[in-house]
């Protein structure tokens, strides 16, 4: 009687199988008696390139994208675009941008010498600043005795305000602002982000 053995292995996306075929030849005197027995066994691989998630094992999340600068507000719940049906709910640069300005136009909708139609002209002379600084820190200054034309002035009073009462960073320099009869849009949003982030909880 002889024995054989042969084992072999194969991997694929489920993992490795491998399978042992043992071959008996026995001889009993009147002819050759050949046996096979084939054993098949399945190992599966966790992870790794294309593998499977162990169970029970936690699947990272993708990291926030840079428009989430917005995240821990309300700003993603009401101006969201789905990627296609049934998929998670993301928000869209330019319906964060829409949100910004129309949360900006009701502070600020009751007050003279402003009118905010975007993110650039509109904040020219500082009285739209200082509106929104004033719908939260009423007590801070007299918004009635501000001068559009003082725009220096305007400015400083509406960043310091923000600085002090509600620890807003001064992303914009005031002499920057001056100059510039329209200002650069990017720079205004970023600051009105930051000051969102601030001072929308107060309305609460």
């Amino acid at each position: 009687m002889s024995t054989t053995v042969r084992k072999t292995t194969t991997t694929g996306s489920g993992g490795k199988t491998e399978t042992t075929t043992t071959e008996t030849v026995t001889d009993n005197g009147g002819g050759s008696v050949r046996s096979k027995t084939v054993v098949t066994s399945q190992t599966k691989t966790w992870g790794g390139s294309g593998g499977a998630a162990a169970p029970g094992a936690k699947i990272g999340r993708k990291p926030k994208r840079l428009i989430d600068v917005l995240s821990g507000t309300n700003l993603k719940r009401s101006f969201s675009t789905p990627a296609r049906p049934g998929a998670s709910r993301v928000p869209n640069a330019s319906a964060v941008k829409d949100m910004l300005l129309r949360w900006c136009r009701s502070k600020t909708s009751a007050y003279d010498h402003v009118e905010i139609t975007n993110f650039s002209s509109s904040w020219n002379d500082g009285m739209a600043f200082c509106a929104l600084i004033h719908h939260f820190f009423p007590d801070a200054f007299d918004y009635d005795s501000l001068d559009p034309k003082n725009k220096a002035h305007n400015f400083k009073l509406a960043f310091d305000t923000a600085e002090q009462k509600a620890d807003v960073p001064q992303l914009l320099d005031v002499e920057d602002m001056v100059r510039m009869k329209c200002p650069d849009w990017k720079c205004v949003f970023t600051y009105l982000q930051c000051a969102y982030r601030q001072l929308h909880e107060l309305d609460k």
